[in-house]
């Protein structure tokens, strides 16, 4: 082809007039390759799914309700607890409802690890905003439960631990301490929390202790753990992936790691009856108990005896047991209750005493 003909092609384009395929006898050979190049990209978008689809699933926002202000996710700490109708047991909403969930299937592996399906925690997300409460045990996904209790703490405006107190949690990751050491200035930075950020931290720690208690199953010890909520819990500064920033993240998850470790002693309420294992509150449960006394009444006195014995703890000690033990922790949970001792998620932990 001239050059002429190149320039009178050229300008035929761009004058939007067709160019006569006779003086370009290849042009439709290269149209038809470039269609079929992309007949996939317009396959794609024939089979996209209709919007009322996408919207059912979460993908996009239902347009239909009445846009409001989110009253959970990407709301700072002080706003939430400002609304007590936002909390239940002294936490938000969603992350009360999340943790009561988690716990019935401790036992998921990679809990946490694993991702979530990300329109199921979208809807849900949309949900708790619209003021409904969305029945978490009835998600196809079981890791989506857990995927929107971190998305919860992703979310927030500054880490659970502040801004402020950065430098003071990353310090206990300096080896100078020796193990006691560092629990104690743990504590002491803690305290220095403020109030709601100490409720929230305690509870998400103790929900991560109940956790790793089952890490033979579910495959999410404290470390792992620490790995996975370092940066959520304590705040991913400005890193560059450079060797003193890679040192960071994982000091990180050290200290997120510890807190989980060391829960009761931080948090001595947030494990309620799990706590006292580690500090021979195991001693006096039931089955201990009913098994020393069976230890003891075999060594001193006959089978006969033993069993009417047996008797009368069942029909007489075990319904006093129960009376004394969780009518007080029936108690605490009405309005205006004042046992400080008890700990109000007593239903939690029955089944462990």
């Amino acid at each position: 082809m001239s050059d002429g003909q190149k320039s009178k092609g050229f300008f035929a384009f761009l004058s939007g007039r067709k160019m006569n395929s006779s003086s370009d006898p290849g042009r439709k050979a290269r149209i038809k390759q470039k269609r079929k190049k992309f007949a996939w990209l317009a396959r794609f978008f024939q089979r996209r799914p209709p919007k009322n689809q996408l919207v059912d699933q979460g993908v996009l926002p239902d347009e239909s309700l009445p846009a409001s202000k989110n009253k959970f996710f990407g709301v700072p700490l002080n706003d939430v607890y400002a609304d007590s109708d936002r909390l239940l047991d002294n936490v938000p909403v969603p992350v009360y409802y999340c943790a009561i969930t988690i716990e019935k299937f401790l036992d998921l592996e990679g809990i946490f690890r694993v991702s979530g399906t990300f329109s199921e925690m979208n809807r849900l997300t949309e949900e708790f905003e619209q003021g409904r409460i969305p029945d978490l045990e009835q998600v196809e996904n079981k890791h989506s439960v857990s995927g929107l209790l971190e998305k919860y703490f992703r979310e927030l405006p500054q880490p659970v631990t502040t801004w402020a107190m950065y430098e003071d949690f990353m310090h206990a990751a300096d080896e100078s301490f020796d193990e006691q050491g560092r629990v104690e200035y743990l504590k002491e930075v803690v305290n220095k929390l403020p109030e709601a950020n100490q409720s929230l931290l305690s509870y998400f720690l103790g929900l991560m202790k109940r956790i790793s208690k089952h890490s033979e199953v579910n495959k999410m010890g404290e470390k792992n753990l620490g790995v996975v909520f370092g940066s959520i819990i304590l705040g991913p500064e400005n890193l560059l992936l450079s060797l003193g920033d890679k040192k960071k993240l994982q000091n990180q998850s050290v200290v997120v790691g510890l807190l989980i470790t060391h829960c009761p002693e931080l948090f001595p309420d947030a494990l309620g009856y799990l706590a006292s294992e580690d500090y021979g509150g195991l001693f006096f449960r039931p089955s201990c108990v009913c098994s020393l006394f069976f230890s003891f009444s075999f060594s001193f006195f006959a089978p006969a005896h033993v069993l009417v014995c047996w008797l009368v703890v069942l029909r007489v000690c075990m319904p006093v047991y129960s009376v004394c033990v969780y009518l007080p922790r029936l108690y605490v949970m009405r309005p205006g209750a004042a046992l400080p001792i008890v700990h109000p998620n007593w239903w939690r932990y029955q089944s462990s005493v």
